[in-house]
């Protein structure tokens, strides 16, 4: 039901797997944010914002760009 699921977005909380990491289900939650003032990436320097979050500190985004990059472990096992 679309009305249904339109609802939940807009007023439940998002339920996560006893599986993610705390760094994980941050991130996930911050992107989530309902107010938009609040949500990560939603500033002026959204995208830098989001690349600097605590999940992603091993990621060489550089290399990313490049290509030059497998994706870490860590991410592997979420």
């Amino acid at each position: 039901n679309v009305q249904e699921l339109f609802r939940r977005i807009k007023q439940d909380q998002p339920r996560y797997s006893d599986r993610l990491s705390p760094k994980a289900k941050l991130l996930i939650s911050q992107l989530l944010e309902k107010d938009p003032t609040k949500r990560l990436g939603c500033s002026s320097w959204g995208v830098t914002q989001i690349k600097e979050h605590a999940f992603f500190k091993d990621v060489n985004w550089n290399e990313v760009i490049q290509n030059e990059s497998l994706p870490p472990e860590s991410m592997l096992s979420v």
